[in-house]
């Protein structure tokens, strides 16, 4: 699987939180913070596509 960069325009602060977030939760990985929100808006928001997140 292809990776991508995700640029995030956001306040600092919020910058700040998600990497609090990342090292109290995740080892410090941003990555795994994002796949975690993915999945977890997955299983709340109906997102029409070619193929949804969790197929496979």
């Amino acid at each position: 699987m292809k990776t991508e960069r995700i640029y995030l325009r956001t306040e600092p602060e919020k910058k700040q939180y998600l990497q609090r977030a990342a090292d109290q939760h995740f080892e410090g990985s941003l990555s795994a913070l994002f796949d975690f929100m993915v999945e977890r808006l997955d299983m709340h928001l109906d997102v029409e596509g070619e193929k949804e997140y969790g197929d496979t």
